[in-house]
């Protein structure tokens, strides 16, 4: 009985192995062989244990000295089940990789007042919400009017959405208690309800490509390499010893792409395998399944009553699941009084130079009538062009919910879309609508040019016209110059049926996250002539804005200002409008420190040392780093880089250890006058003896017996290693204030 490493065609397979030798002969556990990657179905089977003699394809050698059974496997013996996966899905994000949670409730607000000859209004949108105080997140929001406009008064407040809502990203579970929307497909409608939500989907996970995956199989005889380029781009490399493997590609485009597998063994030798995928949302990938629950009472009168709801109850629910790679089943379903409906549709990839087809089917009763629904469509992209085709009929006692909040459906649908860019002509783009309604029916054809020259000169243009109205006409011509990153001065002409009309504007651009200011001043001139001028100033914690406009002879002047105040980790702040999700920056009370989110300038810290960065990406790791050149020598930063995870509706800490130093720069002498021995290894104890627990702990001696120490300890030691025995050096009890280095002289004894 053995034990032995084994190889096979060179590369060494993990552990060791018990190995049976009678004679030239060797046998090993069945079990143990499936760990080899090779084909076992021919080799002899004895006690439950295969013979791993030599035949015709497969050498065994046994080398004794180094105690490794070396397999030599022609391609045909060789198997296995060897998983690659260029986008390492395995590691989606849990619980724990989230970032530390800001704690407190916020009010955003949007305040804007006008007047003009009539007289003057002022309304205000505010939003109280709460984050990191218990499990999920409250948000309720309301919208004010105060007017006086010919003589007419209306003051009023209403309520418009109010809710909890918890996501538990380990679970793919997303719930919602209150107001929200009504989950849909893509051939369904969404309505405004409250009551209970519960849905699974793959938001929360948004680094987890839930698009059909393209699968390759293959066999390498040696120990390779395999590598997958997309557009030219290197995305995943991957090892792999000799026997099968299965490599699964997930593309993060849209459309029709193509991409190279290139396998290398150890040789050097290459081969290169050509794959094309398709990327699209409409698909999910084999055995993948989202779906949702809504149950409550649809809103009504929304912005003008703050509770109003059709009295009848309502139950909602959404499924979508991966068949196969290819082909994705849907279902959608609304049950109440007086109301039902279903339906059933799918998706099927016909393959990546064909695109998707689509195709559904619903029936429905409301008030004891019958009405169904289908629709149909196809689509297909690639990096140049993209095109798509879909029609819809309903019968005319066709219902959902939709009608119920006053909605009205066409009875006949139809869309076609084409998209084409051209390397030296730009993008052109046609498209056909057909809407059919009981009572009237709407079509237009349109056409669109965009083209930017060189770097800086862009032209748009597009042309709609009705198809039951040849005097229904939409000119659009628009020319953009930019003169700078934020500056650009663009000309644009409209010719309607009605009216006609040209326009110049300057226009100074805001940064998303950086303190600045920006404008636009515009003047129109032909049928209806205007004036349009305004300023907006972005400060760390609002936006100001204000205008002018002059239109039938009458001047209008507005402002507004947006931003939130609240109280976050048990301080006050006031801060711009919050977003999804938020990231406070603390740089340990040192002002006036440069932030970068993402790469990009995003402001400076207050004088507190803070920073709001108000426009995250939830469940995205956003990288937020610090510049500490401009910092004074004497101060040190522990780490300049963070990435930030915040949950939707929350807020993340990003929390820098910036501190200023005291130094203290010793020339340590011997007892006879000669200079410490360089290298010499240094200890830092404080005064009770014990190992400082800040600053420099331990060093060695520099030349000249230098030794440089950071926040020595007060009355601590420094302990000097010489080879023919200790020696130390007594600390001061406070170093002078105002001194980055301190410098002095001690005889070590």
């Amino acid at each position: 009985m053995l034990y032995l490493n084994i190889t096979v065609n060179g590369a060494s397979v993990p552990g060791l192995f018990q190995i049976s030798k009678q004679g030239q002969n060797f046998y090993i556990a069945a079990e143990d062989a499936k760990k080899l990657n090779i084909n076992t179905q021919q080799l002899p089977l004895k006690n439950n244990r295969l013979d791993l003699s030599s035949q015709p394809g497969l050498g065994i050698h046994y080398d004794a000295l180094g105690q490794v059974l070396e397999i030599k496997a022609d391609k045909h013996w060789l198997g296995g089940d060897q998983k690659l996966n260029s986008q390492q899905q395995s590691g989606l994000l849990s619980g724990q990789q989230f970032s530390p949670a800001v704690k407190g409730m916020a009010l955003n607000y949007d305040l804007y007042a006008s007047q003009d000859a009539s007289g003057q209004d002022v309304t205000a949108y505010t939003q109280l919400r709460s984050f990191g105080i218990g499990p999920g997140n409250f948000s309720s929001s309301f919208n004010s009017r105060f007017e006086d406009l010919s003589g007419n008064t209306d003051n009023s407040t209403q309520r418009l959405m109010t809710s909890w809502s918890y996501d538990n990203p380990d679970k793919l579970l997303s719930i919602t208690l209150g107001d929200s929307y009504t989950g849909s497909q893509s051939w369904t409608n969404s309505v405004r309800f409250g009551g209970f939500s519960i849905s699974h989907n793959y938001s929360l996970q948004p680094n987890f490509n839930t698009s059909a995956q393209d699968v390759l199989s293959d066999t390498t005889a040696l120990p390779s390499t395999v590598d997958l380029y997309v557009q030219g781009i290197k995305q995943s490399s991957e090892h792999v010893n000799p026997g099968q493997f299965t490599l699964t590609t997930t593309p993060f485009f849209t459309g029709s792409n193509t991409a190279q597998v290139v396998i290398t063994d150890i040789n050097g030798q290459q081969r290169v395998i050509n794959l094309n995928l398709y990327g699209s949302d409409l698909l999910l990938s084999k055995g993948l399944d989202t779906w949702s629950l809504n149950t409550g009472w649809v809103r009504e009168n929304y912005s003008y009553r703050s509770f109003s709801y059709d009295p009848d109850f309502m139950a909602t629910g959404n499924w979508r699941y991966g068949l196969a790679d290819r082909l994705t089943l849907e279902g959608h379903t609304e049950q109440g009084q007086p109301l039902q409906n279903g339906g059933l549709g799918f998706n099927y990839l016909l393959s990546p130079m064909l695109g998707i087809v689509h195709s559904d089917f619903s029936v429905s009763r409301h008030d004891g009538e019958a009405g169904q629904q289908w629709g149909m469509g196809w689509q297909w992209s690639d990096q140049r062009f993209s095109a798509s085709v879909s029609q819809t009929r309903r019968s005319m006692a066709y219902r959902d919910m939709s009608v119920l909040t006053e909605g009205t459906l066409a009875t006949h649908s139809d869309n076609a879309f084409i998209s084409w860019s051209f390397t030296h002509m730009g993008t052109v783009g046609m498209s056909w609508i057909n809407r059919q309604y009981p009572e009237t029916h709407q079509q237009y054809a349109g056409f669109s040019w965009f083209k930017t020259f060189g770097q800086r000169f862009n032209i748009a243009t597009s042309l709609t016209q009705s198809m039951e109205d040849t005097r229904d006409k939409t000119v659009y011509i628009n020319l953009s110059f930019p003169l700078s990153d934020h500056q650009y001065v663009s000309v644009q002409r409209s010719q309607e049926s009605q009216s006609t009309y040209n326009q110049l504007t300057w226009s100074r651009t805001l940064d998303s996250n950086k303190p600045g200011w920006g404008g636009d001043v515009s003047v129109q001139s032909g049928d209806n002539p205007n004036t349009h001028a305004d300023y907006r100033q972005r400060t760390r914690w609002s936006d100001l804005e204000l205008g002018y406009n002059r239109y039938n002879q009458q001047n209008n002047y507005y402002a507004s200002m947006t931003g939130a105040v609240g109280l976050f980790m048990g301080h006050m702040y006031a801060t711009r409008e919050l977003g999804d999700a938020f990231a406070i920056v603390d740089t340990a009370g040192v002002p006036d420190i440069p932030v970068y989110l993402q790469h990009r300038p995003a402001g400076k810290t207050d004088k507190n040392g803070t920073l709001f960065l108000n426009d995250l990406d939830p469940y995205f790791s956003n990288d937020i780093s610090i510049d500490v050149l401009s910092l004074p020598m004497d101060y040190r930063a522990l780490y300049t880089e963070q990435k930030v995870i915040p949950k939707r509706g929350d807020g993340a800490v990003a929390a820098f250890s910036i501190y200023r130093t005291h130094a203290l720069l010793i020339t340590g002498k011997q007892a006879n006058g000669a200079a410490l021995p360089f290298a010499a290894t240094v200890d830092v104890t404080n005064a009770e003896g014990l190992t400082a627990v800040k600053g420099t702990t331990h060093t060695v001696v520099g030349y000249e017996g230098n030794i440089y120490l950071e926040d020595p300890p007060a009355r601590g030691e420094v302990i000097v290693h010489r080879t023919h025995g200790d020696c130390r050096i007594q600390l001061p009890a406070e170093l002078p204030a105002g001194k980055s280095v301190v410098q002095m002289e001690a005889i070590c004894q």
